[in-house]
């Protein structure tokens, strides 16, 4: 078995649809759990901008600190920002 607390990064990567944005959020609030005194940053590259939508929180081209979460920033890259 693979030991992920030891990582400092990780990314989710594949097709649309199987649940990257799912399987990151998830990962990223236990991070947080498991490692308090750290600070965990979740970015998403995805323009369908769905970070929002499952964490139930505002989403945007900053990273912001996540509501009730004081070690989790979250941010959606702009694509169009980007260009």
């Amino acid at each position: 078995m693979f030991n992920f607390n030891t990582l400092s990064l990780v990314l989710f990567r594949g097709k649309g649809g199987v649940g990257k944005t799912t399987l990151s959020c998830g990962f990223a609030l236990q991070w947080t759990k498991e490692f308090p005194d750290e600070q965990i940053l979740l970015l998403s590259t995805d323009p369908a901008h769905s970070l929002g939508d499952i964490l139930q929180i505002p989403v945007t081209d900053k990273a912001e600190i996540a509501e009730n979460l004081s070690n989790l920033k979250v941010r959606a890259l702009d694509g169009e920002k980007l260009r």
